[in-house]
């Protein structure tokens, strides 16, 4: 089993649209996955062996945008992202649905920035923010200024990967707001960034799980259940033995302390065994779940 980043695509060559191309055993089951702190069991249950024997491959990116792109693109077969990429996607892949459902934000992303609230309602100057416009960002950028009634204020949004946003100062001149997740929120903080806003003070739903088309699902239901069986494994290691699930994810995550991965930890809510009632509000959404596994 091998691990690619998005750099090292290029002899990948031209390959078939997501999902079309029908599946064997002897083909890797590829899956994009994006330094999120749901989503490292994945990683966890991958650098562990867990996940051979479903014959997966994983493509760690530097974001959402990232991963979304390479589905797109038929990279992979199945991508983790939110709801909000899963809308993305649906149109070019109408049988888009959840196999899996991991964790939901509870914390875990957030928006900083180098002026308290308060200030940024006196800015007369362009307000520099950075967020992944493709992505679960937009739309929590969005509810954050209209729940704080800041639509007049003169925005600037700015694309960039949260890999990227990290070296930003706080100390630099501009106006500066941040629209970032785990682990990538602990960073910015660390850095003397402001909280201004998360997903346990702003009201918006926020999913994660691994999406893909129908007949992926379908074809490689076994497979599915295997990988699904690996990650349930890595999140028990992840609440039970924190310096374990580290030693093997701290570079995924860019986390190097137990207490930094406790942090990151704390912001979720893992959902990986769905309860009925989030089935319901999910359905309500307009997403399918009917082939999520329990």
């Amino acid at each position: 089993m091998q691990r690619r980043t998005f750099m090292q695509l290029a002899a990948v060559g031209v390959l078939s649209a997501a999902g079309c191309a029908r599946q064997t055993d002897d083909t890797p089951l590829r899956i994009a996955v994006n330094a999120w702190i749901g989503y490292a069991p994945l990683v966890y249950a991958d650098r562990m062996g867990w996940l051979k024997p479903a014959n997966v491959q994983l493509f760690e990116t530097v974001s959402l945008g990232e991963s979304l792109s390479l589905f797109e693109s038929g990279t992979v077969d199945a991508y983790s992202a939110t709801q909000y990429e899963f809308h993305l996607a649906r149109p070019k892949a109408p049988t888009l649905k959840p196999v899996m459902l991991l964790d939901r934000s509870n914390g875990g992303d957030g928006i900083v920035g180098n002026r308290t609230l308060a200030q940024l309602r006196g800015e007369t100057r362009p307000i520099e923010t950075y967020l992944e416009a493709d992505s679960i960002n937009m739309e929590l950028f969005n509810q954050f200024v209209a729940s704080h009634h800041l639509k007049h204020l003169p925005w600037k949004l700015i694309n960039q990967d949260q890999a990227s946003n990290t070296l930003l100062s706080p100390r630099r001149p501009e106006p500066t707001v941040v629209v970032t997740y785990s682990p990538y929120k602990e960073q910015l903080l660390a850095k003397g960034f402001t909280l201004l806003g998360d997903t346990r003070s702003i009201n918006l739903l926020i999913i994660d799980g691994i999406f893909a088309p129908q007949a992926v699902i379908d074809q490689q239901a076994a497979r599915w259940k295997q990988v699904k069986q690996a990650v349930d494994r890595a999140i028990e290691v992840a609440r039970a033995e924190p310096q374990a699930f580290l030693q093997h994810t701290s570079r995924f995550l860019g986390i190097e302390t137990v207490t930094g991965l406790k942090a990151a930890l704390a912001g979720i809510e893992w959902i990986n065994h769905p309860a009925p009632p989030l089935l319901t509000r999910l359905q309500a959404l307009d997403i399918p779940v009917d082939r999520v596994l329990p």
